[in-house]
């Protein structure tokens, strides 16, 4: 796995062979976003919560993706531990949703907590987005 810190904006965020991964962590004040890019899928993983600024962070890693992606990309936002949203959040991920759509990138929000999906359902949203949970293990 390559890791890229401060050199990160040059980076095409995608990976560059079959066995090839990279990963990337920054950190705000109040949330961490990590992603992972392996050959078969890029999943960015939210920890705490997205506001104002951290959701313009992440739009900006999913801008870099997008300029990399190729139809058949697989893109996941990881929100188990996802604790808050707000409504540029709300905005980002239907943006993300249509323009995935439109490129032919398969984009799904995994494991949202069921506070914040309540939150979403308020909002009138969840049948636009494609919202996937792992089952949980039994016992």
């Amino acid at each position: 796995m390559t890791e890229f810190g401060e050199n990160f904006e040059d980076s095409p965020l995608r990976s560059t062979g079959p066995n090839e991964s990279i990963a990337l962590t920054e950190s705000r004040e109040d949330s961490e976003l990590f992603i992972s890019v392996e050959p078969d899928r890029t999943t960015f993983m939210v920890y705490g919560a997205l506001n104002l600024e951290s959701a313009q962070t992440l739009s900006h890693y999913l801008d870099r993706f997008h300029l990399y992606s190729q139809p058949g990309d697989s893109l996941e936002l990881e929100a188990c531990a996802l604790t808050f949203v707000d409504s540029r959040t709300v905005k980002l991920l239907l943006d993300t949703t249509n323009l995935c759509k439109s490129m032919g990138v398969d984009f799904s929000v995994r494991n949202l907590d069921p506070t914040l999906k309540r939150t979403l359902e308020i909002c009138g949203v969840t049948d636009q987005l494609n919202l996937k949970f792992d089952a949980l293990p039994e016992g």
